[in-house]
């Protein structure tokens, strides 16, 4: 995906990828840094990514609570970031060893003040590759904080994934990186303009000539420098919440599996995909008209795409793995349907599909 640099402080279990990236870090052109603490790690990564490098971090739920200042602050200046939260068993260190989709509702309202970001959240390992690239695209093309939800089940367990999957050209959007020659020469360039239909306004990096600006914490202009003035503080805040109405053009709807006319529909997100889809085959081979709806794309939430398939007079289930049913509060938030039936399992470990057939019938 064109990754240049990488600071990831160990934490299970994303840790197979730290050691994946120092060994290979040479041969792919990377750079991996281990820093002292998560705080550390992700303002590492927003310099880099401010030098115009490809960047990310990749902790668990314990460590991206210290970056949440950082995710904020990456939200203000409108960098692109790349984050694979690896959910395990919470609250606290929980259980560091077993898994858990306990943090959706976190990644997607985590940060002090109103900012766009993207979640998504791989089902295996062949979607954690190929959404692990859109994330990629997707952060440089929004100059947004990007999420790769991942959780212990996915980054430790052994995956067959078909060689054909890694072939061919992988093509690399780095969004609206201004060129040298189009910045003005009296150093009038405006990092942050409000001229932008889709919120995205172009960006230099440190070393163009007539492209300096100001990148810190507090409110700005177009050009960055510090400002309290309320027309301009209303105006600069319209223009970064215009980046997810623009987002509509990627946000991916969910898949859907089995039947087309069901009398049962199971409604899952992220590593839930597995069982729930082998828990349709168990139920057709029963005999029963079975349909599975599973989301990967989270936020921004594709609503009107899941309307009209959950509108149906067949019976839902949610499934999912966590106490409080995350994804059946996100379905409702943003569409009014209200699945009163859940199949939650918190106790660390993946669903069997065969627990999910004898749940349901």
């Amino acid at each position: 995906a064109g990754l240049k640099f990488a600071a990831i402080y160990p934490m299970t279990p994303i840790n197979a990828l730290i050691t994946f990236l120092a060994d290979h870090a040479a041969a792919l052109g990377i750079v991996y840094k281990q820093p002292e603490d998560e705080i550390a790690g992700i303002m590492m990564a927003i310099g880099a990514s401010l030098a115009g490098v490809r960047s990310m971090v990749a902790t668990s739920g314990g460590g991206f609570a210290l970056m949440v200042e950082g995710l904020s602050f990456a939200g203000m200046i409108e960098v692109p970031l790349v984050i694979d939260l690896g959910m395990r068993v919470g609250p606290a260190t929980g259980m560091p060893t077993w898994t858990e989709q306990g943090e959706l509702q976190f990644a997607i309202h985590a940060g002090h003040g109103e900012f766009p970001r993207i979640v998504l959240a791989p089902a295996d390992a062949a979607d954690a590759y190929s959404l692990t690239i859109d994330a990629f695209n997707l952060a440089d093309r929004y100059q947004v904080p990007v999420f790769v939800l991942t959780d212990k089940y996915i980054n430790e367990s052994q995956w067959c994934v078909p060689a054909s999957l890694f072939k061919g050209s992988v093509s690399i959007d780095r969004g609206k990186m201004t060129k040298e020659q189009d910045l003005p020469a009296d150093g009038s360039f405006q990092r942050y303009a409000l001229d932008t239909s889709d919120g995205v306004s172009p960006r230099s990096v440190p070393g163009m000539k007539h492209g300096q600006y100001y990148a810190n914490s507090y409110e700005h202009n177009e050009t960055g420098h510090v400002t309290e003035n309320a027309q301009k503080r209303a105006a600069i805040v319209d223009k970064r919440l215009k980046k997810t109405t623009a987002m509509a053009a990627d946000v991916q709807p969910p898949k859907v599996y089995g039947d087309d006319v069901p009398a049962l529909t199971l409604v899952s997100w992220g590593s839930c995909r597995g069982p729930v889809l082998e828990a349709m085959k168990l139920l057709q081979q029963k005999g029963k008209k079975v349909r599975a709806v599973h989301f990967s794309w989270m936020y921004p939430f594709p609503a009107d795409v899941t309307k009209k398939i959950l509108s149906s007079n067949s019976r839902i289930i949610d499934v999912e793995q966590n106490a409080t049913g995350q994804l059946a509060s996100l379905i409702r938030e943003h569409t009014g349907i209200e699945i009163t039936e859940k199949l939650l399992k918190y106790d660390g470990r993946p669903w069997y599909p065969e627990e999910i057939v004898e749940r349901v019938i």
